[in-house]
């Protein structure tokens, strides 16, 4: 999955797929503060920062 960036609207999903017996593998852009939470009690999405996504949009 791909986040472009982390306004609610984009993110509140995740909170409940991290509840979920799959991995999720997210990549997401640089953001020091995101959407703070996921970052925490990540469970089963593991974040993956992409410098590069920035370039896609």
């Amino acid at each position: 999955m791909f986040l472009t960036h982390f306004h609610a609207d984009h993110t509140l999903g995740l909170l409940k797929l991290r509840y979920g017996v799959d991995k999720v593998v997210c990549y997401h852009p640089e953001d020091k503060n995101g959407f703070a939470d996921l970052f925490i009690h990540k469970l089963s999405i593991e974040y993956k920062q992409n410098n590069h996504l920035s370039l896609l949009l």
